[in-house]
């Protein structure tokens, strides 16, 4: 059984329509920028670099769609956030294995 808080969210979110969770400011939404409160709460954790998202793609498009990958420019690299109202453990990319 899932904690309370996510299945409150779950009822919640379950038949809202699509225009009005833009509309939500409960809902993190990068584009848009955090509030005030978001901002307290969701902090950067670590980062995974170009490099690595660049041979997850070419190997994904390799193996998964059966041909050799286009050339494409390198990806930036991506921060990766964690909300500090959801315990527990996490296992980050440290770049070394």
């Amino acid at each position: 059984m899932p904690p309370q808080a996510i299945c409150n969210a779950y009822k919640r979110y379950q038949k809202v329509e699509d225009s009005a969770l833009d509309q939500d400011i409960d809902v993190v939404d990068f584009r848009r920028g955090l509030t005030e409160a978001q901002k307290e709460k969701i902090v950067p954790v670590a980062s995974v670099p170009s490099e690595l998202i660049n041979v997850a793609q070419k190997v994904f498009i390799a193996e998964h769609q059966g041909r050799e990958p286009k050339a494409r420019n390198v990806p930036e690299a991506c921060t990766v956030y964690e909300h500090k109202d959801f315990t527990g453990q996490s296992r980050i990319y440290d770049g070394k294995g």
